[in-house]
């Protein structure tokens, strides 16, 4: 799992905000393999060295993300 970082995290309460840091530990600590990173090319990155014959990809986002589909299957398409 690769968790994008969060925009605008300021504007909710620290209550109301997804902790990433405490994503990573759950998620590590239950045998997960995750990630939390910076930016659309840092995320190409790492899933690009990490997807394998068969893998599926799945992408939830509230826009269109820095066209982060589209650099995916460019960069996987070269494989």
């Amino acid at each position: 799992m690769v968790v994008a970082q969060v925009a605008r995290l300021e504007l909710l309460l620290p209550s109301e905000r997804l902790d990433p840091a405490r994503l990573m530990q759950d998620l590590q600590a239950a045998g997960k393999s995750a990630a939390y990173l910076p930016d659309v090319e840092t995320i190409v990155n790492h899933v690009a060295k990490g997807v394998q014959g068969g893998d599926v990809i799945c992408v939830f986002s509230n826009g269109g993300f820095g066209g982060i589909q589209g650099k995916l299957l460019e960069r996987l398409g070269k494989r």
